[in-house]
């Protein structure tokens, strides 16, 4: 299915966040092929259900509460984004730049992270790793992830695949 995002989508959905649903339209692009977008927007609570935002530029989003479960985002840039509470259950972040993003709570059971980076240098401005407190990342395939550009505190990493036949198993 072939979606183009109109602006009046997005102000329909401003509308919606603001009235806190009592006016206005929940977006929804579900399964929508959106790859090498730009695009910053409030998008808090949307549902993008397996959309394709490969190499897309979200650069400072709002997606806090959206559902992107199984959602295809290798190599898209979230720096500094607010992904608060969100559903990433089976996504593609493969290579994707989470700098000074915010996933506190977010839900990335089974997701595969390979290769996903914060800020590479934390502790220069202060300890600005990207926030994971809270996560899900029960089956995640954090591969290629340098974890210590991410705060995991109180993250459930059951199961979460670190190297290459190597798997958290209790924790």
């Amino acid at each position: 299915m072939q979606h183009i995002l109109h602006f009046y989508d997005l102000a329909l959905h401003e509308e919606w966040c603001r009235s806190e649903g009592k006016s206005g339209k929940r977006a929804c692009f579900d399964g929508c092929n959106l790859s090498r977008i730009d695009l910053c927007a409030n998008l808090t609570g949307a549902s993008l259900i397996s959309v394709d935002l490969s190499y897309s530029h979200l650069e400072g989003i709002n997606l806090e509460g959206a559902v992107l479960s199984r959602a295809k985002l290798k190599g898209a840039n979230l720096r500094r984004s607010n992904l608060r509470g969100i559903d990433f259950r089976g996504a593609d972040l493969r290579g994707v730049c989470l700098v000074h993003a915010d996933l506190t709570g977010a839900d990335l059971e089974g997701a595969d992270l390979r290769g996903a980076y914060g800020d590479p240098y934390p502790w220069h401005r202060g300890d600005t790793r990207t926030n994971l407190l809270g996560a899900n990342l029960k089956g995640a395939d954090l591969r290629a992830v340098y974890l210590n550009q991410f705060n995991l505190e109180s993250c459930n990493l059951e199961n979460a695949r670190i190297f290459d036949d190597y798997k958290i198993v209790e924790m």
